[in-house]
């Protein structure tokens, strides 16, 4: 009986090793060929930066590529970039401008956000939303589109735009591609330089902030800079420039003491400029952020009224006026007149 029982224990053994290998030479295995394979999270930040600078050298696949390989649960960034690469690289377009309802009737000044840069998608996101959320502006009749320009093909910037020592782009190479969009002013966000607003377009680099664009945008209705200005811009604005925020005056010339106060703004000119607040403001010192309510007032009335300062349509008219182009040119300056006009 001891004997039949070893040799069975001996059977058993011997079998065992076989029967072990044949159970897990038939357990299904987990398939991952179809699931992403992100990289881990502690590198995501790294991997989402080799994204940007794979765009920045116009390495587009590349950069589609590596953008699969982030989860965006670790960098939500990845849910920003991904919509404008598929629609710029997959679909061979600018992204979908069919986004884009009706404004208000209330919009007076119709922002379009434009970039070339894939990192600055979310500066602009910021502004859009801080924009939104800006109580100081919230009677204000301003507007964004609803979606970004973004081509880097075609938006291209330098910080030393025409040797002019400030920031700057080639604005005809993405002209025509605005015709069918419903905008009145541009900000465009680049990669460096000094920011500065020509007419109905504002030139923003990656360091600037929300209050720099806040400054920024005041100068679209005219207000002027309550910090000295260089001599060539002061020779123009302090001859007698109309603007919200400062009165300017000549020697001799009596100032109101009750509601003219001392600014910087002429220190470079024989004129002396007065500004309507006792306090420093936002167009002195954007990091301060106050803007008197007087100021708002002003800014708000200017917007609903006819407009009496340039839009965007007039940066291109000129443009093309310029180039020798009267057909792009006229189509431009019928813009401009109908924004003029407020229709």
């Amino acid at each position: 009986m001891i004997v039949g029982i070893k040799r069975g224990l001996a059977f058993f053994l011997a079998v065992l090793p076989l029967y072990l290998l044949t159970f897990h030479d038939f357990t299904p295995q987990h398939d991952t060929s179809s699931e992403p394979l992100f990289v881990s999270k502690a590198s995501s930040k790294e991997a989402l930066a080799k994204v940007v600078d794979l765009w920045s050298n116009h390495e587009y696949s590349a950069a589609n590529q590596a953008l699969a390989m982030i989860n965006p649960l670790d960098q939500p960034l990845v849910s920003l970039y991904q919509p404008y690469i598929e629609d710029y690289l997959v679909n061979g377009q600018n992204h979908s401008w069919e986004q884009q309802g009706a404004y208000p009737p209330s919009c007076k000044q119709k922002l379009l956000f434009v970039t070339g840069e894939l990192e600055s998608l979310h500066q602009a996101s910021q502004f859009k939303q801080r924009l939104s959320d800006d109580k100081r502006l919230g009677t204000l009749p301003i507007c964004v589109h609803q979606v970004t320009f973004f081509d880097p093909d075609t938006v291209l910037c330098q910080n030393n735009w025409l040797n002019r020592g400030r920031l700057g782009c080639d604005l005809l190479s993405f002209a025509k591609q605005l015709k069918n969009i419903d905008f009145t002013h541009l900000v465009i966000f680049a990669d460096e330089g000094k920011a500065n607003v020509h007419n109905g377009i504002m030139f923003l680099d990656k360091q600037d902030t929300y209050d720099v664009f806040v400054h920024e945008l005041a100068h679209f209705s005219g207000f002027i800079d309550e910090y000295p200005l260089s001599a060539g811009l002061a020779k123009r604005v302090c001859a007698g420039i109309d603007a919200p925020n400062l009165t300017f005056k000549y020697a001799g010339d009596k100032a109101n003491p009750s509601t003219e106060y001392l600014a910087r703004t002429c220190d470079n000119h024989a004129a002396q400029a007065f500004k309507a607040s006792s306090q420093l403001t936002f167009m002195e010192y954007h990091d301060l952020a106050y803007i008197p309510p007087h100021y708002l007032s002003a800014w708000k009335t200017l917007l609903i009224n006819l407009p009496k300062h340039p839009s965007a349509h007039l940066n291109f008219a000129q443009l093309y006026e310029d180039a020798n182009n009267q057909i792009d040119s006229q189509f431009w300056r019928k813009e401009y007149q109908s924004y003029l006009a407020g229709i």
